[in-house]
């Protein structure tokens, strides 16, 4: 989590700061996890809201690099830990 929250808080908050669900600037583990829609799918990473919108092709595609693309794929692969 130490390495993805960076990536939220560089690359998405701006616009998912609060007028824009998910809110990535407060707590960004909270609304990704535990808000009224599930974006992280622990159980098929691939199949994550979040993964399918930055995954090439997605509507947030063009915000994150490759590197941070795999590393939050390798976050949610091995359990979106809050840590």
């Amino acid at each position: 989590l130490t390495d993805i929250i960076p990536i939220f808080e560089d690359k998405c908050a701006s616009c998912h700061g609060g007028g824009r669900d998910p809110n990535l600037k407060t707590n960004a583990y909270d609304a990704l996890l535990n808000g009224s829609t599930q974006y992280v799918d622990i159980a098929n990473a691939t199949s994550s809201l979040l993964y399918a919108k930055i995954n090439t092709g997605g509507s947030m595609a063009t915000w994150v690099t490759s590197t941070e693309r795999a590393y939050i794929l390798t976050w949610i692969e091995q359990g979106a830990k809050n840590n």
